[in-house]
């Protein structure tokens, strides 16, 4: 059985976590800064400006963050206005890297990789930590109010099916995030 994901690359843990926090039509998207997040042959990475009071995003053709950036967006906060808070001071947020695979065993080219945090909502998707195991719930509220239309378990470790395959690292300290903004929709391949 397949699962449709989407996936929001943007979750924050902490709010004193360095990220950038904003709202928009009744959505509220936290983007963590300075680590690169790779989504096939391009990647993208959210970094406080030098001021530290914004963060800029930079986009690279490469798979790693490598080379000079193809484009830059500076002042996300400044585009957004009064619903959007740039937090440079903070600290190093923990969470969940998920990385996904175009085939089975977690070997290969790596399709996308992702760092989530868990206990906040992002875009009506939340994950949380327990005993190891990664839940993701969806709501119908770009807010994550009320009960959640659906939930899966991710536990951790390499997960194949359908010829894709997920690893899930994470749930603990060992795995610090600082994510950026974007959106992707990952088949999963359900063996949980």
């Amino acid at each position: 059985m397949l699962y449709l994901l989407p996936l929001l690359f943007a979750v924050a843990f902490s709010a004193d976590c360095n990220k950038i926090v904003y709202t928009t039509s009744g959505t509220t998207t936290a983007l963590l800064t300075g680590q690169c997040q790779i989504l096939g042959t391009t990647s993208v990475e959210y970094t406080c400006n030098e001021a530290g009071d914004d963060v800029d995003l930079m986009t690279y053709s490469s798979g790693d963050c490598s080379g000079d950036a193809s484009s830059t967006v500076t002042g996300i906060c400044a585009l957004y206005g009064d619903d959007c808070t740039a937090t440079c001071d903070g600290e190093t947020c923990i969470g969940v890297q998920l990385t996904t695979y175009a085939q089975e065993g977690c070997t290969g080219d790596i399709s996308a990789k992702i760092n989530v945090i868990s206990d906040q909502c992002t875009g009506g998707i939340k994950y949380t930590c327990n005993s190891g195991t990664v839940t993701q719930a969806t709501y119908i509220s770009g807010e994550c109010s009320g009960d959640a239309a659906s939930t899966v378990e991710l536990p951790s470790g390499c997960q194949s099916g359908s010829g894709i395959s997920i690893d899930v690292e994470g749930c603990d300290a060992g795995v610090t995030l600082k994510v950026f903004f974007a959106m992707v929709t990952v088949l999963i391949a359900s063996l949980f």
